[in-house]
């Protein structure tokens, strides 16, 4: 089982392009962003950039922090997805902050290897 824990928050923050340093600390210390992501389930829209680990996390259980990018469209559901194997697998569902610069917060142990928050329609 991956996830342990779910918060959400709303941070301060510039409108340029976040890089894991900006919008993860340690937690995502190692990632790049893959722009575009592999192609993505039926319908889904990508709220968060895709980010790929190059590393193992020096957490034990890393909180991890990304930048919404996309708001969520209405009646929409967001979900964390990682993707191996050339398939995507919903990990658990996503709470989006609101405000001015909205982000979206998990713990995961262990750590997947990619991951990205997608809204999917109900």
């Amino acid at each position: 089982m991956i996830p342990l824990l779910l918060l959400v928050t709303c941070g301060g923050g510039s409108s340029a392009t976040p890089t894991p340093k900006d919008v993860g600390a340690a937690a995502l210390e190692g990632a790049h962003i893959v722009d575009p992501p592999p192609s993505l389930p039926n319908g889904a829209v990508p709220l968060t950039y895709y980010y790929v680990f190059d590393s193992t996390p020096s957490l034990a259980t890393p909180l991890l922090t990304l930048s919404i990018i996309t708001p969520l469209p209405a009646g929409d559901k967001a979900t964390w997805y990682t993707y191996t194997n050339n398939q995507w697998t919903a990990v658990m569902q996503a709470f989006p902050g609101g405000g001015n610069d909205p982000t979206v917060q998990a713990t995961f142990s262990p750590r997947p290897d990619n991951i990205v928050v997608l809204a999917e329609p109900q």
